[in-house]
């Protein structure tokens, strides 16, 4: 198995297509030539005109969601016709997602989903097949966007209990 790091999104680029994810959320934020702040991604000539993957205008004091997400683990799987997983017991521990590397098309939230996918749409051979797998594990963060000697700056929302609405 192999150790692989976290990844980091703004929340409105978390979709079935998605860029390349980016080591830490304030990565994602730049300056325009204007001096406004925008998060996600400048339009170029690879963002078409009506795309969902050009950032949009954030101002000092939004609350911005991003999704970080922990590749716990990647490794090989041997898939039989019946269902038996080569090595057998060795799902981790912890995950929430696992999908064949390079094929977000194939995400599920179990290894035993996984594979009953990959039978279901007949992606095993009849002598087995081998997949390279990925596990990881996502989760939400907010932070409020700030500006600190010119540098954009995001600090965590301490998350806060549900109020009391009565009973």
């Amino acid at each position: 198995m192999s150790e692989i790091s976290s990844l980091w999104w703004p929340e409105h680029l978390v979709d079935e297509y998605m860029p390349d994810g980016k080591s830490a959320p304030v990565s994602w934020i730049t300056k325009h030539d204007d001096g406004s702040w925008r998060l996600g991604i400048y339009r170029d000539a690879t963002i078409d005109e009506d795309s969902d993957l050009e950032g949009r205008t954030i101002a000092v004091g939004d609350v911005l969601t991003f999704s970080r997400c922990d590749l716990t683990c990647a490794f090989g799987v041997f898939i039989e016709p019946d269902g038996t997983v080569t090595p057998p017991d060795i799902e981790p521990v912890a995950y929430t997602n696992v999908n064949e590397i390079g094929d977000i098309e194939t995400l599920s939230e179990t290894l035993g989903d996984f594979v009953e996918a990959m039978l279901g749409n007949g992606a095993i051979a009849p002598d087995g097949t081998f997949f390279d797998l990925a596990f990881s594990t996502w989760v939400d963060h907010r932070f409020t966007f700030t500006v600190r000697d010119g540098d954009p700056v995001l600090e965590p929302v301490e998350a806060r209990p549900a109020p009391c609405t009565g009973v």
